[in-house]
C-alpha cells in the first residue's frame, strides 16, 4: 500500500516504521485538472450538505488538504471520525462510477488519506479516553480485510471506517452504566452495570443521568427507557448483537452499495461483511476484557433467584439443546417437578426438557409420565432402560444445531432402541455414532439408521483395535464405507444376526467396485473451459468424467457422484471442480458452478467432508477465482461446447 509507511510513523504506539523516505513520484503536486474539480466540489458539497459529520474544514480548503500530495510527507491531515470517513467514501464511490476508470487511481490516493486522517483520530482518541477502549487504529488496511482485497483501496478502507464506527458506537453505549429492572418475588429492584469500568458500580436508582440500556424478549439490543427487561436469549450468546447491527442497517446498506455497486456481488457481499464486522466487534470485546460485565448484566437482569439460574444452566449444558428463553421461563414455572426429576433420575432431564416444546398439554416432569409418552412414539423398553441407565450419551453424537426439538426426539428413541438391540454391555464408540451423523445426508431411504447387525458388528471390531487413533480411522474409512453401501445400494441382501464384520466389509468393497465399473462402461467425459490451477496453496482440478465423479463423491461423502450431476455437467449447465492441498492432494472441498444457457456462471456449492460448509480461507478463494475464471472463459467464448465422447444416459 503506498501510505503504509506513513501510517506507520504517525500511528502511535507501532513498531517497524521504515527510514528511507517515500518514492519521489508521490512529491509531485497534483495538477489542476477535471479530476481534481469533481472531487473539489464533492467536498465542497459534502461540507455544506452533512454538517452532522464535522468536518474540519468548509469547502475548498478541506479538498486542498486531501488532494496535495505533500501532505503524504507532512502528515498534517485533519482528524477526522470514522463516521465522516464512511459518508466520504461512499460519495467518492458514486463519483468513480459515474465517472468511470479515469477517477481510480486518484481516489484510491484519497481514499488512503482518509485511511490516515481517521487513524490519528482514533490515536487521539485513545489517548485520552477513560477507561477500556474497544476500537484500534489499523494501519495495515490489507491484513483484516482480504476478501475484499480485488474491490480495490476504497473498498478496504471502507471496510476498516464500518469497523470503527461500530466499534466507538458500542463504546459510546457501554460507557453509560447499564440500568437493570428486575422482578424478583414481587419486589421491583434495579441493578446498575458498569461495563467498562467507567464509573464506580453501586446498586441504586439513577433517575436523571442514566440511560437504561438493555435487551428485549428476544435477546436484541434496546435502547429505550420504557424497555422491560426480559432477556430472554440463550446464556452467554450474542443474539444481541443482531439488534445492534439493525441499528446501523442503512449504514451497512449504503457501504455495500458503495464497494459493490451490481445487485449480484452485493448479495454475495453482504452477508460476509456482516459477518467480519459481528467477528471484529466480538474479538474487540473479548480483547478490551469486557465480557465478564456484560454477562453480569445479562445475570443481572434474569427475573429468577441464583438457585433457579443454575438449574436453567445445568438443563441448557446438555448437548446442542436449542432451549430459548421462553423454554427457560417455562422451566422455572414447573421447578419443583423438575428438581424432583433432578433426584430421582438426572439423565432424563434433557429429554424432558426438550419434549415437552412440542407437547404443551401435558408436562412430562415424572419419569413414568415421559415413559408412557415415549413409549407410545416407538421408545421399547430396553431403549428406555439405556435412557435411564446413560441419558444423553445414547443420541448425543448424533444431534445436530438445525435439529429441532421433534427430531431430537425421535433421533434419541432411535439410537436407544438400536443400541439396546446390540445386545452389549455400555454404548458404542462415540467415534461410530458420529459417522452416522455425518453421512445422514446421503440417506437416499426411510431409514433414520443403520441395521443392528451392522452396527453391532461394526462395534465388535472396533472394540477388537487397541488404540482409538485405529478406532477414529476405522469408522471414517470402512464403517463410513459400509453406511454408504446400505444406504445407496437398490439390493441390500438380508442380513442374519451374527454376522462378523468382514462379511460386510466384502460386500461394499463388491458394491464399489461394481458401481465404479458401471460408470466406466459408459465412458461420460467432458471439457470444461478451465484447466486445473492452483490459487493460495490450492489446486482446483476439474472433474471431467463420470468415473471422477464417483471417486469424489466416495471419498467425500456426498452426493456428487450421482448420475444427475453427470447429466448436467454433459449438458453443459454444470461444472464441478475438486479443491485439493497442493502440497499433500488431500481433499479439502468440492466447489460446483451452475448456469443456464446463455447466462454467466454462478457459485452452486462448495461443500466441504459430508456436505460440510467450506470455512477455510484458502479453500473460499479458490472457488472465487474459480467462478470468476469460467466466467472470463464464458465471456470469450459465449457457445462454451462440452465435449462429449459417450452415446447413451444410463443410470448406473
Amino acid at each position: 500500500m503506498p501510505l503504509v509507511s506513513q501510517m506507520l510513523i504517525h500511528a502511535r504506539g507501532t513498531r517497524g516504521a521504515p527510514r528511507k523516505l517515500r518514492d519521489p513520484r508521490f512529491m509531485r503536486e497534483v495538477p489542476t485538472s477535471a479530476v481534481d474539480a469533481t472531487l473539489r466540489r464533492v467536498f465542497a458539497e459534502l461540507s455544506v450538505a452533512r454538517p452532522e459529520l464535522g468536518l474540519p474544514f468548509r469547502g475548498v480548503e478541506f479538498a486542498d488538504v486531501l488532494l496535495d500530495a505533500r501532505a503524504d510527507l507532512r502528515g498534517d491531515f485533519p482528524l477526522l471520525s470514522p463516521a465522516a470517513v464512511v459518508a466520504l467514501l461512499c460519495e467518492l464511490a458514486r463519483v468513480e462510477r459515474r465517472s468511470g476508470p479515469r477517477l481510480s487511481a486518484q481516489v484510491a490516493i484519497v481514499a488512503q488519506r482518509l485511511h490516515l486522517a481517521m487513524t490519528r483520530y482514533l490515536c487521539t482518541y485513545r489517548e485520552t479516553a477513560v477507561g477500556a477502549v474497544l476500537v484500534e487504529p489499523t494501519i495495515d488496511p490489507g491484513r483484516w480485510a482480504a476478501f475484499a482485497r480485488r474491490r480495490g483501496t476504497l473498498a478496504l478502507v471502507l471496510c476498516d471506517a464500518l469497523r470503527s464506527t461500530l466499534l466507538l458506537d458500542m463504546e459510546r453505549r457501554l460507557r453509560n452504566p447499564i440500568e437493570l429492572r428486575r422482578i424478583l418475588q414481587d419486589r421491583r429492584a434495579t441493578v446498575v452495570v458498569d461495563v467498562l469500568g467507567c464509573v464506580q458500580y453501586r446498586h441504586e436508582r439513577w433517575h436523571c443521568r442514566l440511560r437504561a440500556q438493555t435487551w428485549n424478549e428476544h435477546g436484541h439490543y434496546c435502547d429505550h427507557a420504557s424497555a422491560i427487561v426480559r432477556p430472554l436469549a440463550p446464556l452467554g450468546s450474542w443474539h444481541w448483537l443482531d439488534g445492534f447491527f439493525n441499528r446501523h442497517r442503512e449504514l451497512l446498506q449504503a457501504a455495500v452499495r458503495a464497494a459493490a455497486p451490481e445487485s449480484d456481488d452485493a448479495d454475495d457481499w453482504a452477508p460476509r461483511l456482516r459477518d467480519w464486522l459481528r467477528a471484529n466487534v466480538r474479538g474487540a470485546l473479548r480483547r478490551a476484557g469486557v465480557m465478564p460485565g456484560l454477562r453480569r448484566a445479562i445475570r443481572a437482569c434474569l427475573p429468577y433467584d441464583p438457585a433457579q439460574l443454575a438449574l436453567a444452566c445445568r438443563v441448557r449444558r446438555v448437548p446442542t439443546a436449542p432451549l430459548s428463553g421462553f423454554d427457560l421461563m417455562e422451566l422455572l414455572a414447573a421447578e419443583a417437578e423438575y428438581r424432583k426429576l433432578a433426584l430421582e433420575s438426572r439423565a432424563l432431564m434433557h429429554l424432558c426438557s426438550v419434549h415437552t416444546h412440542p407437547v404443551r398439554l401435558a408436562w412430562p416432569n415424572e419419569p413414568q409420565h415421559l415413559k408412557s409418552q415415549l413409549h407410545e412414539l416407538g421408545l421399547r423398553r430396553a431403549g428406555w432402560r439405556l435412557l435411564c441407565r446413560h441419558g444423553t450419551r445414547v443420541y448425543a453424537a448424533l444431534l445436530r444445531d438445525e435439529h429441532d426439538n421433534e427430531d431430537m426426539v425421535a433421533l434419541a428413541i432411535a439410537a436407544a432402541n438400536l443400541v439396546a438391540a446390540c445386545q452389549r454391555p455400555g454404548l458404542p464408540p462415540p467415534e461410530l455414532m458420529r459417522q452416522l451423523a455425518e453421512i445422514e445426508d446421503q440417506n437416499t431411504t426411510d431409514d433414520p439408521l443403520v441395521p443392528m447387525p451392522l452396527l453391532r458388528a461394526a462395534w465388535d471390531a472396533a472394540l477388537a483395535l487397541p488404540t482409538r487413533h485405529a478406532r477414529r480411522a476405522f469408522a471414517a474409512d470402512a464403517f463410513a464405507r459400509a453406511v454408504t453401501w446400505w444406504r445407496c445400494a437398490r439390493d441390500r441382501p438380508s442380513v442374519p444376526p451374527g454376522i462378523p464384520w468382514a462379511w460386510f466389509d466384502a460386500r461394499t468393497t463388491a458394491w464399489e467396485q461394481r458401481e465404479r465399473a458401471l460408470r466406466t462402461a459408459d465412458a461420460w467425459q467432458w471439457t470444461g473451459p478451465v484447466a486445473a490451477f492452483e490459487c493460495q496453496g490450492v489446486r482446483v482440478v476439474p472433474l471431467e468424467s463420470m468415473v471422477a465423479l464417483w471417486d469424489e463423491g466416495l471419498a467425500m461423502r456426498h452426493c456428487v457422484g450421482g448420475v444427475n450431476f453427470a447429466k448436467a455437467c454433459l449438458a453443459g449447465t454444470r461444472r464441478v471442480y475438486s479443491l485439493r492441498d497442493a502440497r499433500s492432494g488431500r481433499r479439502l472441498a468440492t466447489a460446483s458452478c451452475v448456469r443456464k444457457p446463455g447466462e454467466a456462471w454462478r457459485e452452486g456449492q462448495v461443500a466441504g467432508f459430508a456436505n460440510r460448509d467450506a470455512t477455510r480461507a484458502d479453500v473460499l478463494a479458490a472457488s472465487r477465482e474459480l467462478l470468476d475464471a469460467l466466467n472470463a472463459a464464458h465471456g470469450a467464448n459465449r457457445v462454451d461446447e462440452s465435449t462429449v465422447t459417450g452415446d447413451g444416459v444410463r443410470a448406473a
